[in-house]
C-alpha cells in the first residue's frame, strides 16, 4: 500500500523570531531604565553588563537575560548568612563609600569605613531600600502583558503562515 498523501511542514517562526528582537530590546531599555530611576548606576558596570541572546534550538527559540553576579543582590537582597566579607568586596565598597561621601571621623579611612559597613552587611544582610529593589523582577512583572501579547500575536501568524504552506503543499500533492 502507498501513502496517499504526504505532508511535511516546517513551522514557520520568522514572527517569533522578530518578536524576540523586539522583546529583548523593550527589556534592555526598561531594565536599564529601571536601573538609572533606582539610582544603581555608580559605576555603570552593572547597567552596561545587561544583555539579551536569542538561543533558537530545535523545537523553539529563548531569550536568556544575562548581567554581572551582583545584579541579583540589587534585585532582591542577600541574606546575612550568605554575605561574606573578602578583600574584593572591601575594595569595591571602599570606592562606593568614598563615592556616596560617606561620613568618617577625622584618622578614619575610607577603607575601614567600608568595613565597617561590611560588617553591618554580615550582620543584617544586605537590603536594598524597598525604592531600590526589584530591578529585574518587578521589571519583568510590569513588562508581562506586553510580553504575552507579542509573542501570542507572533505565533498566531506562524502558525497560520504554516497552515496556508501545508494547504498549499496539499493542493499541489493532489
Amino acid at each position: 500500500m502507498q501513502p496517499a498523501l504526504h505532508l511535511t511542514s516546517v513551522i514557520d517562526m520568522k514572527n517569533l523570531e522578530e518578536a524576540f528582537e523586539i522583546l529583548a530590546d523593550r527589556l534592555d531599555r526598561e531594565l536599564s531604565l529601571k536601573l538609572i530611576n533606582q539610582d544603581h548606576k555608580h559605576t555603570g558596570r552593572l547597567l552596561e553588563s545587561i544583555e539579551f541572546e536569542i538561543i533558537k534550538t530545535f523545537n523553539g527559540i529563548a531569550l536568556q537575560e544575562s548581567h554581572l553576579n551582583y545584579g541579583r543582590a540589587m534585585d532582591q537582597g542577600v541574606p546575612a548568612n550568605k554575605v561574606k566579607i573578602s578583600a574584593e568586596m572591601i575594595n569595591n565598597l571602599t570606592r562606593w563609600v568614598r563615592f556616596r561621601n560617606f561620613k568618617r571621623s577625622k584618622n578614619q579611612t575610607w577603607k575601614s569605613v567600608a568595613f565597617n559597613v561590611a560588617k553591618k552587611m554580615k550582620r543584617v544582610g544586605i537590603n536594598p531600600k524597598k525604592t531600590k529593589q526589584g530591578w529585574l523582577t518587578n521589571t519583568l512583572k510590569e513588562q508581562n502583558d506586553f510580553i504575552i501579547k507579542t509573542l501570542t500575536e507572533a505565533a498566531e501568524k506562524d502558525i497560520l503562515i504554516t497552515i496556508d504552506n501545508m494547504i498549499t503543499q496539499t493542493k499541489k500533492a493532489a
